[in-house]
Order: C-alpha cells, then structure tokens, then sequence
C-alpha cells in the first residue's frame, strides 16, 4: 500500500476541517429550519383544531339543550304515550345531525310494564322519521351504556360510539339524560342520536398535510370518529396496538381526562408524529397528527441541495490545496533525502538550497546545525563508550572479588564431646543479593576449635563505596575474633578500624558472635544492627531483643556491651539485614518484622526444613510480596540451625 505524502495528509486534514465546518453550519440551517418549521406547523395545527371544535360542540352542545329541555317534558306526559312518541319525533326533527331519540323507562315506571321505551328515528333510505317501541327481551336496554350510565351516576352522560342493532342501525353516540320525578327519582332516561358519519365526515374534511390525521374520541379514549378510512373498531384497536405501552400516550390520556389542550410527540407504525389535542366541553377529545415526513419535506429537499453543492465545493478545494501544498513542500522532501542519507552514515550529505526566507530555511539551517553537531556527537561517543567499557569492566572484577570474600561452603555436621559423644548438630546457609553491581552487606561464619564464629552486618549507602567499606570491615572482623577476645572487645576494636579516616561518615550495623558448639552457649554483641530471629525448638518464633549500642565506624573507642544466651539442639538463628524488613512494593507498604515474624512461626520450610530451605524460602516470600518491585537495598539471609 503506497505510504500517503505529507501534502496529502496536509490536504485531507484542511478538507476535513473545512467539511466538517460545513456540517456543522448545514446543521444549524436545518436545525433552525426545523424548530420554525415545526413551531409553525402546530401553530397552524391547534388553531385549525379549535375551530373545528368550536363546530363540534355548537351542534353538541344544541343536542343537549334539546334533551335535556325535553326531559322535563317527558315526565309530565309518562303516562301519554301518544305525547311521548312526539316528543321523541320532535327531537329528531329540531336537529339534522339526531339520528334518533327515545324515552327509556326503568322497570315497572310505565304502567307496571318491565320494558317501555319510544323511540323515533331518521330513516336514512326514506328521509321519513318512523317510531317504533324498543324495550324488548331482544333489546334489553337496561344493560346498554347510554342508559346504565345514567342510572349508576344519577347524571347526564354521552356513550361511547357503538353500532344500534335494533334501533337507529348505523353507527352513533347517545347523549343520555335523566327524567326525574318532583321527589328526583330518576324514572327514566330520555336520549338523542348523533350520527358518527356526520361526525366521521368533519374529521375527514381536516387534511392539511396527506399523512395527516384528524380524530375524535370520548373521554375513554374510545375512538368516535377519524379521517382514516376504517370503521372505528378497526381505528381503536390499531392505534391502541401501535402505541401499546407508550408512555406519551398515556401523558394523553391523562392529559385529556384532566380537561387539558396540549401537545406530544410519539412513534406510531415506527414513524414519528406530532399529536395536537383539546378537549370539549362535554369531555370528548379531538386531535390532529402530522407525520414529521410531511412538515419537513421542503427541509429535507433543501439540504440534501445544500449537502450536493458543498460536496462539489470541498473536492474543488482539495484539489486547489493539494496542488499548492505539494509545491511548498518539496524543500522538505528533498531535506528528507538529505536525512535519509545521514541515517545511514554519511554525514557530509548535501543539503537543498533555500531562497526563501520562511519557516523553511528555518529548517535547513536547523538541519545543517545537526548535521555538524551529530559529527561531534559521534567523536565524543566514540571516547566515553571506551571508558564505559572499562569502568563496567572494573566493576565485574569487583563484584566477582566481594562475591569470592563470602563464604560459599556452608557445612553441616556435629559437634562431640571430650568423650567422643554428639552435642550439637549444626547446619549453616545464607545468601547476599546486592542491590546494585557491588553492594555493602556481609556474612561470614567458620567453625574453629569446637566454636562457631559468625557475623552479619550492612554498611550505610550502596555500590562501591559500601563495597569498600565492607571488604574492610570483614578484614578487620576475621582477624580480630581469632585474638581470643570477648565480644564486646572484638566490636570496639572492629569499631575504631573502621572509624579510622572515616571522612565520609559511613557506618556499619552489625551482628557478631560464638557458639561454644559443645556447651551451646552463645556470646554475642550487637552493634545497632536488626534483631535477629529465635526459634526454640518448641516454641515461638521471637525477635532478641539486644543492649543498646552504636554502629560500628561512627565514634572510636565506644563501649560496646555483649550478652549471651544457652541454644539447645533443634534451636535457629535468622539473620538479615533492613534489605529483607524494608523491601517494598509499589504502593511503598514494606515487608515489615511484623509480616518477617509471622513467616518465621507459619513457614514449614523454615521450622522443619534444613537452613537452605528456610533461606530460599524467605528470599521467595520478600520477592512475591514486592511483586516485581526493583529492590531498594541489599538483601543477605543466613540461617543456623542447632
């Protein structure tokens, strides 16, 4: 695949500011667009819905003063059945739009009779009005809304639309009123028919937009009428499964039972609409919804023109940069030949000339410097690599010297008596990891004479300066505890050794004794070093805890005080120095004595185990608990095992 030249990238990063600038102003045009647009739109929506329901309830509200004007004149003619076939033709007649009209009496107020109740209606076929009596076991109206409503609530109602099988035999809605008696007992029921394809053909005569929906619906939510060309049923089910758990429908309804104009915006069919809504007066809501397609046609026309013109508009303008950039940029092209050249050694390449005086010749005089300053570089380099090389050199040599003073042949035997019978088993182990090529921690041990001499100590600071001190401080210990002194005078003199010319101030802790391997017993001094681990045979794990006295080096002629203590068979001794109890891990939380004498009482290798294995062991419990961690210090275990 061809590698994209900088005047490419250079091309393509100005098109794409340049576009995506141009996005974001094509989003803002039709964006605004989009807000004036629709603002507009349901302006224009709830103004034409509130004339058509100011239409709608002129003829409502006529049809409920009828009846309920006629009410009063059912009940003194309920006994004139003659009177209330004409008061029931005179309601048809007073409105077009009444269908039909009836007085249903309740059981047994019209001469004892179960079921009684007039009605009149329009023949649609014929234009003639006709009468006829409905209450029969075939229409048993009792169980009809119009009228069970009535009853229940002791107040006027309209029913939600329904086919009048028996009856006016078209679709309507019933505007149902009590008769009431001098006492207010309702006696009956006295109603009026509106046609829902009246009311169907005002909501088709709605249709601003062609997607556009006009509907009428009860304060149930039950569909009168709707410019869709479905009967009712088929309206009601389907919008109500379309919308099924939507929650903005639910803010409608609400909306609607509460009285309330307003407007909502949901998905119906998978397209979004925008619903405009009011409520009549007699509880009845009506509705228009746009299709958004439909409101925004012209702002979708619009920007797709807009997006086509841009488009020719950004490739035009690429190629006007891309042609510019690229002959800018040769300079650059040709100092990257230049460099390429020096990248393989060749210093002397020659470098473009530049006439103009620009960020360019910035350039190549920048390259011209470096070309000069890599010649000296390399010179220089040449020189320190060498005395690298020897310095890395030397300090092999040292670590391999300080690694070759450390004893490396741990014994194990037994110790016998003046009568040639066992005292004391013992079995030596320990290891020095230095934090650095050369480091200044020490061990040492050797049995002479029936005696076991060991040591264990940590000079201050790291590399060779420690490295020093410590091959010191070993010399002077060695020759000094084979003169038969006590302890105490074997730290003072090991002390003013190491103090002598001491310009530095370095100092070294340490850990010095004997064990008398028949006896057990064991003198000791420490000298301001960590205290060391006891573990009795059968007992706990514990720190000893020594005199006070000062490291070795700081002040001559200190008065170093030594103890003792009796070690019997199966008894050990931990030594180490702070490399074990500070090792750390990245968040700084250290290894700690705390978690140091909680491994000397739980680790099998250490209480059952010969001393290689406790002191492996250790070293792999510090390393997992630093996780990886670089060490700060150096590390030096040994383990004496009685």
């Amino acid at each position: 695949m061809a590698k994209k030249t900088f005047s490419l990238r250079l091309s393509l990063n100005i098109i794409f500011i340049v576009g995506l600038l141009t996005i974001i102003v094509l989003l803002i045009v039709s964006i605004s667009s989009y807000v004036i647009i629709v603002k507009e739109t349901k302006r224009s929506a709830t103004a034409q819905l509130q004339s058509s329901i100011k239409e709608i309830e002129k003829d409502v509200f006529e049809t409920q003063s009828i009846v309920n004007n006629a009410a009063w004149w059912a009940n003194a003619n309920m006994n004139n059945d003659q009177a209330l076939y004409r008061i029931t033709s005179s309601i048809v007649k007073t409105n077009p739009n009444i269908v039909g009209s009836s007085i249903a009496f309740r059981e047994g107020m019209h001469h004892g009779d179960k079921w009684f109740a007039p009605y009149s209606y329009n023949d649609s076929q014929t234009g003639e009005i006709h009468s006829k009596q409905l209450g029969n076991e075939d229409y048993d109206y009792f169980n009809m809304q119009w009228f069970s409503a009535v009853i229940a609530d002791s107040m006027a109602h309209w029913s939600d639309p329904y086919y009048d099988d028996g009856g006016g035999e078209v679709m309507m809605v019933t505007y149902s009123a009590p008769i009431r008696d001098t006492a207010g007992n309702i006696l009956g029921v006295i109603t009026a028919d509106l046609s829902v394809q009246w009311l169907q053909d005002k909501m088709e005569a709605i249709k601003p937009f062609p997607h556009s929906t006009a509907s009428l619906a009860t304060a149930n939510q039950k569909f009168i009428a709707s410019s869709l060309n479905m009967s009712m049923d088929l309206v009601d089910s389907q919008v109500r499964a379309e919308t099924e758990n939507n929650e903005r429908l639910a803010e409608m309804g609400e909306a609607i039972r509460a009285g309330k104009d307003s407007l909502i915006d949901l998905k119906i069919n998978g397209e979004w609409v925008f619903v405009v809504f009011g409520t009549l007066d007699n509880g009845w809501a009506a509705s228009i919804s746009y299709q958004y397609d439909d409101v925004l046609d012209g702002v979708t026309t619009m920007s797709l023109i807009i997006a086509i013109v841009g488009l020719l508009g950004l490739m035009l303008m690429f190629i006007l940069c891309y042609v510019t950039i690229l002959r800018l940029t040769k300079p650059i092209t040709k100092l990257t030949d230049a460099a390429m050249v020096m990248s393989k050694g060749d210093f002397d390449a020659t470098l473009p000339q530049i006439k103009t005086d620009d960020e360019i010749m910035s350039l190549r005089n920048a390259f011209a410097y470096m070309q000069k300053s890599l010649k000296d570089y390399i010179a220089e380099l040449k020189i320190t690599t060498a005395s690298n090389e020897r310095m890395e050199s030397e300090l092999n040599i040292a670590r391999n010297i300080q690694s070759a003073l450390l004893v490396k042949d741990f014994p194990k035997g037994v110790s016998l008596d003046d009568n040639g019978n066992p005292v004391l088993h013992y079995d030596i182990h320990a290891f020095l990891e230095p934090a650095k090529e050369v480091g200044g921690d020490l061990y040492d041990f050797r049995i002479k004479n029936d005696t076991l001499y060991f040591g264990i100590g940590d000079v201050s600071g790291k590399g060779v300066p420690a490295a020093l001190v410590m091959g010191v401080t070993r010399a002077a210990l060695r020759f000094i505890s084979g003169l038969g002194l006590t302890m105490s005078e074997v730290a003072g003199r090991v002390n003013n050794i190491v103090a002598e010319g001491n310009s530095t101030g370095m100092f070294v802790t340490l850990f010095y004794g004997r064990i008398d391997m028949k006896t057990g017993k064991c003198l000791y001094c420490n000298a301001g070093h960590n205290p060391i681990v006891v573990k009795p045979a059968n007992g706990e794990a514990y720190f000893l805890r020594s005199k006070p006295n000062i490291a070795v080096g700081l002040f001559p002629d200190f008065p170093y005080v030594s103890e003792e203590m009796q070690l019997h068979t199966g008894d050990k001794l931990l030594f180490y120095t702070d490399g074990v109890t500070e090792a750390e891990k990245a968040d700084k939380s250290l290894f700690s004595e705390d978690r140091l004498l909680e491994w000397a009482n739980t680790s099998e290798a250490f209480i059952k185990g010969t001393s290689q294995q406790g002191v492996d062991d250790l070293y792999a419990t510090v390393k997992h608990f630093t996780e990886g961690n670089e060490p700060n210090d150096d590390i030096t275990i040994m383990i004496i095992t009685l």
